[in-house]
């Protein structure tokens, strides 16, 4: 008995709508960032303190490439923000409709320089231009302050993040290697410290 193969153009829609019909019931969607207009950059509140620590917790999870990746031998981040502010620093918050999406701190070092720290976009933000958008933030309050420099520290192996401060103005001083003694065991960390000169 002769049967008739099914169009070519056929066939394509049948494995097209049944390919649509499983993404509907079984594809879980990842983190999409919604639209620039529900993100908003201000100084830490507070209320973000409840999603500060899991948020945090993420994104040291998600850089493996960072300093020391075990938070329990990191300093609470909601005790570091209280010490940060008390000792004359500053930290911002982005927030997507309410949900924490990225943190910056800027720790003060003396009267003309000042220190970036705790420089942090989820994943599913990157890219989007929120960590110059940040920066800017910080960069402007840090004028606005008087400091003449902000300097940094980053692991050599984050380069992604090396190239970032890069594009933001930072010009590389030089790179030792960071020696943390943890115990009986002793890492090492090869780090860039960078700083940009204000005008």
């Amino acid at each position: 008995m002769f049967c008739p193969r099914p169009k070519s153009g056929g066939f394509l829609l049948l494995t097209f709508l049944i390919f649509f019909l499983f993404s509907l019931f079984f594809y879980n969607p990842p983190d999409i960032p919604k639209s620039r207009k529900t993100m908003t950059i201000q100084t830490f509140s507070l209320q973000s303190l409840a999603q500060l620590q899991d948020f945090y917790a993420k994104r040291i999870a998600d850089n493996p490439l960072g300093f020391i990746q075990r938070l329990d031998l990191l300093p609470s981040i909601c005790d570091f923000v209280h010490e940060l502010r008390k000792n004359g620093g500053e930290f911002w918050e982005v927030s997507d409709d309410g949900k924490l999406i990225g943190i910056c701190g800027l720790a003060h070092i003396d009267k003309m320089q000042a220190q970036l720290c705790k420089f942090h976009i989820a994943a599913p933000y990157q890219g989007l231009g929120l960590g110059k958008r940040l920066y800017g933030v910080v960069e402007q309050y840090a004028l606005s302050k008087g400091y003449a420099k902000i300097s940094l520290h980053v692991s050599k192996t984050q380069i992604k993040a090396c190239k970032l401060y890069e594009k933001l103005g930072f010009l590389r001083l030089r790179e030792e290697d960071c020696i943390v003694s943890l115990g009986q065991e002793t890492l090492v960390f090869p780090t860039i410290f960078m700083e940009k000169i204000l005008s």
